[in-house]
């Protein structure tokens, strides 16, 4: 059975806090939808590269480990959303943290959305004419 000494925990523990911030300097930080809008915006990119690697045969890099943090932070978000005593043991601000490291170098062209313009159909109707009838 091994010890562990007392001062080599803390010293594990002030680099762990040390490896990991915590960004929380933004004002919309505890704005759930924002935050979501943030992590689409980053998976539609993720989502480009991947596929512009498949088509293009480009080199673009793909982490799937962020993909799938940022899907489980979606997930996360969504219910807090309803329900805000959802995993009471994480707050807003903690997902806020690890959402903005994350989404660090997003293209801003994903937040503005693109105006929606409804072309009518030139095709005109021509009512049918002709009639069938049938006997037993």
């Amino acid at each position: 059975m091994g010890y562990v000494d007392i001062a080599q925990v803390n010293q594990t523990n002030k680099i762990y806090i040390m490896l990991s911030p915590k960004l929380t300097n933004c004002p919309e930080c505890a704005n759930i939808p924002s935050l979501l809008k943030k992590i689409d915006c980053k998976l539609a990119e993720l989502g480009n590269n991947l596929y512009n690697n498949i088509s293009y045969m480009l080199n673009k890099p793909v982490p799937a480990n962020d993909i799938t943090q940022l899907i489980g932070y979606r997930r996360i978000l969504m219910y807090k959303l309803c329900n805000p005593s959802y995993v009471e043991k994480y707050s807003i601000a903690m997902i806020a943290s690890k959402v903005i490291r994350l989404t660090v170098g997003c293209v801003s062209r994903c937040n503005t959305p693109e105006p929606c313009v409804e072309v009518p159909c030139d095709i005109t109707v021509i009512p049918n004419t002709t009639t069938t009838t049938t006997t037993i």
